[in-house]
């Protein structure tokens, strides 16, 4: 990012410091389509993307005064107000450890070869299809790059079952994947 890019968002982010509404109404029209984008990502309905960025946004100018430079770039930032925002959503309406016992899928164990691998761009429209809890551990493993530990316990549940959940993702992803590409055969 250039510099005076940069100079701009850090004006703008000490005028939401200091709950300039003007400064708000810039930020939020400079970053929402975005991170509308990671919502939808995680609770995969449009109508609860729009709830969720919204209730992100009153979690951002709350606690922006809390925003330091130095611990990572401000659409981090964001992006992370963004998913605990979406998790919070997803854990109100599902518990993930009930669904996963309740709906088994029979999954080798096995990675996608090379050949196979998804590329994200063009499957985006199957991946907010997933059920929970596979898209939430797919967009938290293979989108943002937090370890199954992290995931673990962010969902409260067991590293293991963070593992197997994204197997069974990728294997639903590679479902729909192959089908795909028959069709376009």
């Amino acid at each position: 990012m250039n510099p005076e890019k940069l100079q701009e968002i850090q004006e703008l982010i000490e005028g939401c410091k200091r709950n300039d509404s003007k400064s708000q109404r810039a930020v939020f029209f400079a970053f929402s389509e975005s991170l509308y984008a990671t919502c939808l990502r995680y609770v995969g309905d449009e109508d609860a993307a729009k709830d969720v960025l919204q209730e992100s946004f009153i979690s951002i100018f709350k606690y922006i005064k809390t925003y330091d430079d130095s611990k990572g770039s401000f659409l981090n930032w964001l992006r992370k107000i963004c998913i605990h925002q979406s998790l919070k959503y997803i854990k109100s309406r599902y518990t993930i450890v009930d669904f996963y016992e309740q709906n088994p899928v029979d999954v080798v164990n096995t990675e996608p070869g090379p050949e196979e691998m998804l590329v994200i761009q063009e499957l985006f429209d199957q991946i907010i299809k997933l059920p929970e809890p596979y898209r939430t551990v797919f967009n938290l493993y293979e989108i943002e790059g937090y370890s199954h530990n992290e995931i673990a316990e962010l969902l409260q549940i067991k590293t293991g079952s963070s593992r197997s959940i994204l197997s069974r993702a990728k294997k639903i992803l590679l479902n729909y994947y192959t089908q795909f590409q028959l069709k376009s055969t």
